[in-house]
């Protein structure tokens, strides 16, 4: 194994490691016991961030609209994360519930079933949209910490759901 490998390996174990002692704290119940019917408010959490996901596209829309391509190379590849990240969070929560997308979802993007993960990804993508500097950007990304706000109470006010969606995804591997 040469150093390089070496590094990205140890890299994930410790990121690995720091994932499972963050469910560890998160989960107040065993995550295989029957929680009945998903809470209104997480259901709420997952349309709100899809409809975040859409919002934060239409911001990459609005700005690739406005400008002359020429020169503003920085632009189109900042408008290429933003929508990466949106469809990041898009699929992580439309397409979550099919067992083969949520593993490669779990495997990639694990950091998603933490809610600082999410909270974090999610003001990294404000901080990245405000970048794009339009009345509309500013607005979404308000949008996005909002969202993010409401993710982290759905987070702590449900933690068994949180600990049960991410054991059934496979994002923690004990």
């Amino acid at each position: 194994m040469n150093p390089e490998q070496a590094a990205t390996h140890m890299a994930s174990n410790i990121a690995l490691a720091a994932a499972q002692e963050q469910a560890k704290g998160q989960m107040v119940e065993d995550p295989q016991k029957d929680l009945g019917p998903m809470p209104n408010l997480w259901v709420a959490m997952r349309v709100l961030n899809v409809c975040t996901t859409i919002v934060l596209a239409g911001s990459v829309v609005d700005k690739l609209q406005r400008i002359d391509f020429f020169g503003k190379f920085n632009i189109v590849i900042l408008a290429v994360y933003i929508f990466l990240f949106a469809t990041i969070l898009c699929c992580f929560e439309v397409f979550g519930q099919f067992k083969s997308v949520a593993e490669v979802m779990a495997g990639n993007f694990g950091f998603l079933y933490t809610a600082s993960g999410r909270v974090g990804f999610m003001l990294m993508a404000a901080m990245i949209v405000v970048s794009l500097q339009t009345n509309f950007s500013f607005i979404v990304c308000g949008i996005l910490v909002l969202t993010a706000g409401f993710n982290v109470f759905c987070f702590y006010r449900y933690p068994a759901w949180a600990a049960k969606i991410a054991k059934l995804h496979g994002a923690f591997f004990e």
